[in-house]
Parts: C-alpha cells; structure tokens; sequence
C-alpha cells in the first residue's frame, strides 16, 4: 500500500509541465488546502485558491463550458437521496453502484483516488461509503460543479481536494493516484480527442475505473423516451461507445483490462422504487436478464504499463 504523499507532490503546472511550489501569504477561504495558491518554479505562471478550489487550468477559452455550471446548480436534492440510499444494507446498494462493486472483485483499495469530470462526486463517495478510497481529488472545468460536490462530500464527513482542471492538461505527474474515476465523460468526446484524453487519464494513476453510456439499443431508446418526455437531452453532446470500442482505447494507451461491470436500467427502476417503498430493498439480486436492459458499462483496466510513463511516481513526464 502506498503511502499518503503531501498534496503538492501530486501536482505540477498545466502550462510547462514543471513542479509547483507554494504561495506564501494568507487568504480568506481557502478550504483544504491552507494556502492561497500555487505557483510554477520554471514558468512562473500562478494558480490561486478560490472559494477553497485550486484553479489550475492554462490560458485558454472555457466559455462553451459554462453549460455545465447550469446543470450542478443545487446539490440538496443529492444530499437527500444518498442521505437516504446510503442507509441501505450494503448487497443491495451493490447492485446499483458498481463502480464499487467491481473495485471490491479485484481488492482495489486506494490510498489517493481522483474523480475526473466529477460532477456531484457521487462516484467517488460511493467508493467511500464501501470503504474502498481514503483521500478523495475532485477534479472538473465547472466551479458549481466542485462547489456542489464540495457540499455534498461534506455532508456525509468527506474531506476533498477540489481542482478546476481541463482534463485535455490535467496538473498531476505520473502515477500521482493509485484510482482514477470518471462516470458520464469520455462519450462526450470524438475521434483522436477522446483517445489523447484516455491516454491522458491514464497516465495520472495506476489503475482506471471508468462508467460510459453504451451505444446499444437500451440506451438509445431510453434517451428518445427522456428527450420526449422532458423535452431535451440534459446531458449535452453526447456519444455512446460499444463496449469494444471502449477496450481498444484504453488498450491503445497501453492498459490492461482487468474487469468490466454494468448498470441497468431494471436495476435503476427497483432502487427509485426503493427510495419511496422499503420492500424493494429487500430485492438484493441482479438476475443475468438484466443484461438485456444494460446501459452503460464500467472498464477496470490496470495502467502501470500504460504509454509516455517513465515508471517513477511522482515527477512529470507529460509528452507532446
């Protein structure tokens, strides 16, 4: 098991690639981390503490991102559903949350996880809440995003690390975390653009847990239902992979796949059922039919081999 490191051994600067040292001096709010911000010791370049989020994106355009900041608005309604789900016995919530219920097969612990497009970081607390994570990043390019998660992670007593980050430069080294998650990210990417991104996912940890929508038959008729009903897709452009292509991106970044799981959507029906009907939780079973309403898929893959590493934690080896 590896050791808890400092925080700032984890990161390095998303302009040159360099280390980064701290910013002497005192400011208001700035949370977890103590400090009013970073800054590079090669390039200079300075990201400060805001509202206890390290702002770490480069010079760069982000307003076609701003979609997002109208979607994490009001994390209250998340506190009060795993508020309550999480009070369930622990065989049935891993029928729906299957993130940790694969990270529990293959007795992946990790000491430092990182979620990745984190929303809500519901992913990352799931794995909390099985006790499979100890020091949780947060990593999105939305502030209400973070803001929101920040909330709700504190609800249940998780302290995080939040980072405003492009994953297109993410500001760690190598290996920095032991699990990288990311639920609902890469289909929002095509082409080269979301093989560079995985490839960049990978180089930041030792191992992958990764949840995307799969391009079947379930999930198309399930996002025309919705779309109708509530008159839009919220989720934005959006780009489901098969289950073959999803292996070959992450095979092509140089990882082996060590496990897959999924969710579905007879699954979802019985846990809202749950929420508002107690006898439902009494169906802790997941029976192989099920598969036939599957919707996304969850990838482990193990990425201690993977492409552009130079097999030392801890320093930067970003390529390109």
């Amino acid at each position: 098991m590896r050791l808890v490191k400092n925080w700032i051994d984890n990161l390095i600067c998303p302009e040159c690639g360099s280390r980064l040292q701290v910013q002497d001096g005192k400011f208001e709010d700035n949370g977890i981390w103590g400090v009013p911000g970073v800054s590079c010791v090669k390039c200079g370049s300075k990201y400060p503490v805001k509202s206890g989020i390290l702002e770490m994106l480069p010079a760069g355009d982000y307003s076609k991102y701003e979609y997002w900041d109208n979607v994490y608005k009001d994390p209250e309604n998340v506190i009060k559903l795993y508020s309550k789900r999480f009070s369930y016995n622990d065989r049935f919530l891993l029928n729906y949350y299957v993130m940790p219920t694969i990270a529990k097969k293959l007795g992946w612990f990790s000491v430092e996880s990182v979620e990745l497009g984190c929303g809500w970081g519901t992913n990352s607390l799931a794995l909390k809440r099985f006790g499979l994570t100890k020091k949780i990043w947060l990593v999105d390019i939305s502030p209400a995003a973070l803001k929101g998660a920040m909330k709700v992670h504190s609800k249940f007593g998780s302290e995080v690390y939040p980072v405003r980050a492009d994953i297109h430069k993410l500001p760690f080294c190598d290996n920095a975390f032991d699990v990288a998650l990311s639920g609902g990210l890469y289909e929002h990417f095509v082409g080269k653009e979301q093989e560079e991104l995985i490839k960049e996912n990978c180089r930041i940890c030792l191992k992958v847990l990764c949840q995307i929508p799969e391009n079947n038959m379930t999930y198309r008729l399930y996002r025309a239902i919705y779309t109708f009903i509530k008159g839009k897709w919220p989720f934005g452009f959006e780009t489901p992979v098969s289950r073959g292509k999803l292996s070959e991106l992450f095979k092509a970044a140089g990882c082996d796949i060590k496990g897959w799981e999924y969710n579905n959507l007879a699954t979802a029906v019985i846990i809202r059922m749950a929420d508002s009907r107690p006898i439902f939780r009494k169906f802790a079973l997941r029976p192989f039919f099920f598969r036939l309403f599957e919707h996304d898929a969850v990838i482990a893959a193990d990425c201690r081999a993977s492409a552009g590493k130079k097999g030392v934690e801890g320093v930067n080896y970003r390529t390109g």
